[in-house]
């Protein structure tokens, strides 16, 4: 009878219990909560290197998955125990996800040193402190979007020498110096859409950072933007910045829905052929500074902007000057009906017909500094009426021709501004 008895319980316990091997295919597993009332044998699946588990109460699994390198957890209580975790020292990637972890403390990965993506999101995260991520040496992904992070210390992804992708997007963030990102050399995605910013600096003695993706969208308190590193492409979607200023190179500027009203790129390394991915979102553009960027007549003409829509009805500053353009191109967007004051000098200009320009508002005319031989300057008067300040010295004009022009607009009461007096950089919009 006592043999038979034992007989039975064998064989019950062979029946409800169940290889983990057996109910994943391939070497990849997923479980939910439902399967947590399974009982799972001491077999070990080696074949498995992908896992994602729908629960967090129940970490034995995870014995059993001695080649684990990929981990997904999903819907984890606030009080899981974290610690189990640290026996996963060949883990490579480890995304919790729509859990509950509140604050990410000292150390936390420091088990986990081969980790090279982290994916924190939707955790309610709230803090975290210098030396969170210490030991992540391999980490080249870090997300931590739709989180409740309020403040960055200045330490706090050191060292993170190879991290290349950081996704901050929806938490509550309002300001970032910049020590923030000083030792992150190898960043080029960054995400901080969604936040409330308000300051935001970027380390300005790093020669290589660059960042290929900057995403500011939805950022409604930042008015003032000033980037001191290469940005390939910039996302300001329904943004607030109202300034942008920027000596380095910007490729690309996604701005719909944008409040941008002034934007200066002087000195900035751009490639002209792309000017129109940068301009054609900006609606509400009125003050825009081109100078010394190496732009082309074919830069700045319809053709360059063709292929998209580019309403710039409303600038009404423009400046060109210290390019290389050669002659002014008809049916150029940059040339609209609102525009009071423009800057062409130091370029390559032979000659000048206004006729491209829409506005008859042209308040303030630079032309010094370039190859003008000639210059129809009554039929030009005739259609600038408005015309307050003109300088057109260190053209090829001859003396005799220039003092002509300048008795005519003398009469016009336009000011002609000479060489002797001028000591000016940047132009400034007349009120």
């Amino acid at each position: 009878m006592i043999w038979c008895f034992l007989l039975i319980f064998t064989i019950a316990s062979i029946v409800g219990s169940t290889d983990l091997d057996e109910l994943c295919s391939g070497n990849t597993c997923r479980l939910s909560d439902l399967d947590t009332r399974l009982q799972f044998s001491a077999k070990t699946a080696p074949r498995i290197d992908t896992l994602s588990l729908g629960f967090c109460s129940d970490f034995r699994v995870l014995e059993l998955t001695p080649n684990l390198e990929y981990l997904n957890l999903i819907n984890c209580s606030r009080d899981f125990n974290f610690d189990a975790l640290n026996t996963m020292s060949q883990l490579k990637l480890l995304r919790i996800r729509d859990s509950r972890l509140s604050e990410l403390h000292h150390d936390q990965f420091a088990k986990m040193p081969a980790l090279e993506a982290l994916c924190l999101n939707g955790n309610a995260i709230e803090g975290m402190v210098n030396g969170t991520f210490a030991q992540l040496q391999e980490l080249v992904t870090l997300e931590l979007s739709d989180n409740s992070i309020k403040f960055l210390s200045k330490s706090v992804f050191y060292p993170l020498m190879k991290l290349e992708s950081l996704d901050l997007s929806n938490n509550k963030i309002t300001s970032i110096t910049a020590d923030t990102f000083s030792r992150n050399v190898q960043l080029n995605l960054l995400r901080l859409n969604g936040n409330p910013l308000t300051n935001l600096i970027f380390p300005s003695d790093l020669p290589k950072f660059r960042l290929d993706f900057l995403d500011l969208s939805d950022c409604t308190q930042l008015k003032n933007l000033q980037l001191s590193v290469e940005v390939n492409t910039l996302v300001l979607d329904n943004c607030g910045v109202e300034r942008l200023r920027s000596n380095k190179s910007i490729q690309r500027l996604r701005a719909a829905e944008s409040k941008l009203t002034h934007v200066d790129l002087h000195g900035a390394q751009l490639d002209g052929v792309f000017l129109s991915e940068i301009l054609c979102d900006l609606q509400t553009l009125e003050w825009l500074d081109l100078s010394n960027t190496s732009i082309e007549t074919s830069h700045v003409s319809g053709s360059n902007f063709n292929h998209r829509r580019c309403p710039l009805l409303n600038i009404r500053f423009l400046n060109l000057s210290r390019n290389q353009i050669d002659s002014l191109p008809s049916e150029s967007p940059l040339f609209g009906p609102s525009l009071i004051i423009l800057d062409l000098s130091h370029n390559k200009l032979e000659s000048i017909s206004m006729e491209p320009t829409k506005s008859h508002n042209l308040q303030s005319l630079r032309l010094e500094g370039n190859n003008l031989t000639s210059f129809y300057y009554r039929y030009f008067y005739d259609w600038h009426r408005n015309l307050k300040e003109l300088a057109f010295y260190d053209n090829k004009f001859g003396s005799s021709f220039n003092n002509e022009i300048v008795e005519y607009f003398s009469l016009k009461h336009v000011h002609v501004i000479q060489k002797d007096n001028q000591a000016r950089d940047t132009p400034k919009p007349l009120h």
